[in-house]
């Protein structure tokens, strides 16, 4: 049962997030900001 709420979850925090950006609420241009976008794993890539 748990499984089937992962794709509900995501529904709803997409949802809410639409309805924050129609308010004009605005958020980072980068996903990972700070000092973490020089970490050396982030800057490589996946293997």
């Amino acid at each position: 049962m748990v499984k089937r709420m992962h794709a509900g979850h995501a529904a709803e925090a997409g949802v809410r997030m639409s309805r924050l950006a129609q308010r004009g609420f605005t958020g980072p241009l980068a996903a990972i900001d700070g000092s973490a976008i020089q970490h050396p794993l982030l800057l490589r890539g996946c293997p």
